[in-house]
């Protein structure tokens, strides 16, 4: 007699497991590699924009700094300021603090949209400035806010996903303590009419050929009250225009080509009297486009006075710092 077994087998299953979890495993590496490339794209996602708002922030400094060193008349203690421009750029301008009041302190604001890829960037930009004490020193302080993405008029969105960078540039320089400050000719007669170059550009911070003080005649005396006894420590007589050379044409300390002297004698006076003159009178001034004298004391007026034998003569401008 013959007896079959039946084994009952014990691997029923087992590919099905099998196949389960090699498809758990695949599936976990999948979602590993997903989840970094995920990270790796929101970081350069993440990277970009903040490149972005760096950008903008950079262009607002840059800005700020073109106006503030090109021109005296841009950020100004003492307003009314000008117009600013960045290359082709216009930016929105405003006044937010209070210059021309007297209080030393002169505080503007300005934005500059459209910037970066795709016109999406933009800029706001405080620019602030503080006399230190009655010295000719300023600080200015220049802080940018770049923004990214935000292309609204005002750079002022609310999108959750704008990045900020900002920027802080801090720097001291010396003002320019008569510009803008009232002049008063007191020669020639005040009987004569002056052609169309008034005393008062003497102060605008402007020298060149169209703002010079010119009375027609051959000699003047200019006074400038500065508002309030200042330290002033170096006084600057300009007698050329803007990139012109000592002896060129319009120049008013040696005539071109032949040396003859437009100026032959200049005084210069503060509140306590004479503090500088020429010394080769009647030879006329030294061959510079500026006179630069030192007085290193504090004073509320400068005068300055000057003489010519044969020529109508005049100034461009007169600095104190």
């Amino acid at each position: 007699m013959k007896i079959k077994l039946k084994l009952k087998s014990t691997k029923r299953g087992f590919v099905l497991l099998f196949a389960i979890t090699l498809a758990s495993m695949l599936l976990a590496i999948a979602l590993g590699v997903s989840s970094i490339a995920l990270k790796e794209l929101n970081f350069s996602t993440s990277a970009r924009d903040s490149n972005e708002a760096l950008f903008a922030a950079d262009t607002g400094v840059e800005c700020a700094l073109f106006n503030d060193k090109t021109a005296q008349n841009k950020f100004p203690l003492a307003g009314p300021a000008s117009a600013i421009n960045c290359t082709s750029i216009t930016p929105t301008y405003a006044v937010s603090g209070t210059p021309g009041s007297g209080n030393g302190v002169g505080s503007y604001n300005f934005i500059i949209t459209s910037l970066g890829e795709a016109n999406k960037s933009c800029a706001l930009v405080n620019v602030t400035k503080t006399e230190i004490g009655t010295s000719s020193v300023v600080s200015t302080v220049v802080t940018a806010r770049g923004y990214y993405p935000d292309s609204t008029a005002n750079c002022n969105s609310s999108s959750g996903n704008r990045i900020q960078r900002e920027l802080d540039v801090r720097y001291g320089t010396r003002r320019n303590l008569a510009l803008g400050k009232p002049v008063t000719q007191l020669l020639p007669d005040p009987n004569v009419v002056p052609p169309t170059y008034p005393a008062s550009n003497l102060t605008d911070g402007v020298s060149d050929a169209t703002h010079q003080a010119y009375p027609n005649s051959t000699s003047f005396t200019y006074e400038v009250d500065l508002g309030s006894s200042v330290s002033v420590s170096q006084i600057r007589f300009t007698l050329c225009p803007a990139g012109a050379q000592a002896g060129d044409n319009g120049c008013y300390g040696f005539n071109n080509g032949d040396g003859t002297p437009y100026i032959n004698s200049w005084q210069i006076y503060g509140d306590g009297g004479l503090l500088a003159q020429s010394s080769a009178s009647p030879n006329g001034v030294p061959n510079t486009a500026n006179l630069v004298i030192s007085p290193g004391t504090t004073m509320r007026k400068i005068k300055i006075s000057a003489q010519s034998t044969a020529n109508s003569i005049g100034v461009y401008e007169l600095e104190a710092y």
